[in-house]
């Protein structure tokens, strides 16, 4: 889910799409792992992404957002299927478990539920997403904007081809105006919004002034 996400342009798996993948894995008995690494941690707008779906996975993989920039990752599942596990039979990188990066963990989580992090996630991403709509009925070279919560993609397209030069002219034009942003997807013509939790409505509309100045220069 997350890796589809960032490499192949910021496209939300539907939400149908999501239930019958469900349904399929019971029908058929096969475990249904999500993949919540990036998208995870109130980043779309809910705690896990897969919550816009309104099914559970019989595993998740996490880390990133759980952190807070400390290395720790994690795999999560019910107990009758993790009692299956053996001790040293699973790990990973991040899988040392030590204290300091336990602690943050737990802090992230603490500070995500108190400072109500995933429903500021929600508001302000659907305030980019306006603000960015706005601007795609001014640069109709934007083709798209999606996206979940705090993870919004604006696709650039030309005579109904992807457009990677544009894209690439409108990240740099954004850099020189001191705001940060990212190109993805198969063709190189998305540029991701990836803004903080804690963002505000200030800080919104700011960011959005200064890609407004960008497609122009663009």
């Amino acid at each position: 889910m997350s890796q589809c996400w960032a490499r192949g342009g910021y496209v939300p798996a539907p939400a149908p799409f999501l239930r019958e993948l469900r349904t399929l894995c019971d029908r058929h008995g096969i475990l249904l792992v999500v993949d919540e690494v990036q998208t995870g941690f109130g980043r779309t707008g809910k705690f896990f992404a897969f919550e816009h779906a309104g099914i559970v996975p019989d595993i998740m993989v996490i880390a990133k957002g759980l952190g807070s920039g400390m290395p720790i990752s994690g795999i999560a599942s019910h107990a009758d299927l993790m009692a299956h596990w053996k001790a040293g039979t699973h790990g990973g990188t991040y899988g040392g478990g030590n204290a300091l990066a336990a602690a943050a963990a737990a802090a992230t989580i603490d500070v995500i539920r108190e400072e109500g992090l995933v429903d500021n996630a929600a508001a302000m991403g659907q305030r980019l997403v306006q603000g960015l709509r706005d601007l795609q009925a001014e640069y109709p070279v934007i083709g798209d904007v999606r996206g979940l919560g705090l993870m919004i993609g604006v696709e650039f397209m030309q005579g109904g081809q992807a457009a990677p030069e544009v894209a690439a002219r409108v990240q740099k034009a954004c850099l020189q105006r001191n705001l940060l942003l990212l190109t993805c997807g198969t063709y190189g013509n998305v540029i991701r919004w990836i803004p903080p939790l804690v963002v505000t409505a200030a800080q919104i509309d700011e960011a959005l002034g200064v890609f407004n100045e960008a497609l122009a220069a663009a």
